[in-house]
């Protein structure tokens, strides 16, 4: 028979939390190795403080639970171990940290993206890392008690574990400065305080934004305007060969006469925040959406402008437009014969060309949200016929991989979107306007370089392969004719960034005043006419 004492609930709240600091913190472990010089005696002691941290936290809460009843503290305990399982998955898969981005990052991903994800070694890991545990707990007895002994135990315990601490106040100034990094690699509490603050910030930023300064239009042409602009996904800039590259994943649009600028920054490493850059006539200032001010599409629809916004991805602001469709809409709502390819980006091309002839608008704003280059699973992201770049990695544990297949399936989603980016420029030539294109990726990606893998890691520590990204113009020759362009002069440009698109898209409509600032207009740049005007 076990011993009473070790079945006083008490007993397992400190067990469980000595055990969860042990059990699901190696990444965190591991970053403490990396950043402290255990050869010295306050190392050992700066380790032991931030242990305390998770001890700690776990006691107030799991004293919480045993108040209440042990059969909740037992169901607490059970949730609380297969929910770190299954964030230590992530974590220790992809190399990534459960701050207040990643989060956001999480929420917003779509069913799709999610469902990629998955692989058999998640249940695996579930059952190890989530599972003893939980067995152990389900398991071992826990004897009624009066409530005063839960009561003084709920006390005593985090009141001793943070004595302990602040008798380590000495180290306090290390865990300040490493706090970000420690406290993503806190478990349950960074993914639980993280989708707090985001959910926080998403029923702040569901307010409805205030209107911008209209625009002035410029007097009609003889030729309606038509500007696309299509946000790629997981783009980086290193993989295009119009940028320098040595593959030939630029083929396409090159042929059409696309311009590739070099230099492009993403505001940010995750989709949401980017989309909040890219749709902001504020830039880089409005990584959250309470700073972005009237989304583009919103403030053009209320200028007058035809709005028409086609999307296989997630992450974008509350936007009011004319017409939202999803990959998904459009797929309904195609002939049996003429489907577009099921869940691949050159679908939201389906039934443009007929839109757009039929419209009788002067401005008409169409954007493409892509999935792109999102991973894992990037071969799925390009039919059979892009699979130029072989061996490819199939497998969504990206370690498994080895270095040269992982590229070859990146370079290929890199060439679909080229692809479909020369598609939509010889759709737009068939079209009477003036039209032209503006591509702009969200963010990078990182393929194993220095350990890591996907994008999220927060922008002051990200590498430049989840920032540096590419960014592309067409213009048709109609518009060229019209305001006499020198596609030439975009060549030196420099300090281009995300923070460009409102103004250029402005720009490209013929709209100027309201928000509109020509020094933030690329198109503005490239033409041969000097007048702000169009």
């Amino acid at each position: 028979m076990m011993p009473r004492a070790l079945s006083h609930p008490m007993a397992i709240v400190l067990g469980a939390a000595v055990l969860n600091s042990i059990w699901f913190h190696g990444p965190l472990w591991g970053y403490l190795e990396r950043h402290l010089d255990f050869a010295q005696s306050q190392a050992w002691t700066t380790a032991l403080a931030v242990a305390l941290i998770p001890t700690l936290l776990s006691l107030v809460f799991f004293s919480g639970l045993a108040l209440v009843s042990n059969r909740l503290l037992k169901l607490g305990l059970i949730l609380t171990f297969f929910c770190n399982a299954f964030a230590l998955y992530f974590m220790q898969q992809y190399s990534v940290v459960l701050d207040k981005s990643m989060l956001s990052n999480v929420w917003n991903t779509n069913p799709d993206e999610a469902m990629q994800l998955l692989h058999p070694r998640l249940a695996l890991d579930l059952l190890l890392w989530g599972g003893i545990p939980s067995v152990l707990v389900g398991w071992w007895p826990i004897r009624s008690v009066p409530w005063w002994q839960k009561c003084v135990g709920a006390l005593a315990l985090p009141l001793t574990g943070g004595a302990l601490l602040y008798a380590l106040a000495y180290t306090w100034l290390w865990i300040d400065q490493h706090a970000g990094e420690v406290g993503s690699r806190l478990l349950p509490w960074s993914y639980v305080i993280n989708s707090a603050r985001h959910w926080q910030q998403a029923a702040h930023d569901s307010m409805t934004f205030s209107h911008l300064p209209d625009a002035t239009p410029a007097p009609g042409s003889r030729r309606p305007r038509v500007v696309v602009l299509v946000i790629g996904e997981s783009a980086r800039a290193d993989r295009h060969s119009a940028l320098g590259y040595a593959r030939p994943t630029n083929e396409y649009t090159q042929a059409v006469g696309a311009v590739s600028l070099a230099g492009v920054q993403a505001c940010a490493s995750y989709t949401t925040a980017a989309l909040n850059c890219i749709l902001s006539h504020r830039g880089i200032e409005a990584p959250e959406r309470s700073a972005m001010g009237e989304p583009l599409p919103s403030y053009l629809q209320r200028q007058g402008v035809e709005v028409i916004w086609r999307t296989a991805n997630s992450g974008h602001p509350p936007i009011q437009v004319a017409r939202f469709e999803t990959l998904g809409d459009i797929q309904k709502n195609c002939r049996a014969t003429d489907c577009p390819p099921d869940r691949l980006d050159e679908g939201l091309l389906y039934g443009l060309k007929d839109l757009l002839t039929q419209s009788r608008s002067e401005r008409i704003l169409v954007v493409l949200h892509l999935s792109g280059s999102h991973g894992p699973k990037y071969h799925e992201k390009y039919p059979p016929q892009f699979e130029r770049f072989k061996p490819v990695c199939r497998s969504v544990i990206l370690q498994d991989c080895d270095q040269a297949s992982l590229n070859n399936a990146y370079d290929n989603s890199i060439l679909y979107t080229d692809h479909v980016l020369a598609r939509l420029a010889e759709l737009l030539r068939q079209i009477d306007a003036s039209s032209a294109w503006l591509y702009v990726a969200d963010h990078g990606e990182s393929l194993g370089e220095s350990g890591l893998y996907l994008h999220g890691t927060p922008r002051m520590m990200a590498p430049k392969e989840q920032i540096d990204i590419p960014m592309m113009l067409w213009f048709s020759d109609a518009l060229r004719r019209e305001v006499g362009l020198d596609t030439s002069r975009l060549n030196g440009l420099s300090n281009v960034g995300q923070g460009h698109v409102f103004h250029t898209v402005m720009g490209l409509l013929a709209l100027s005043g309201g928000p509109y600032q020509a020094p933030l207009d690329v198109f503005n740049a490239s033409r041969s006419r000097s007048t702000n005007v169009h």
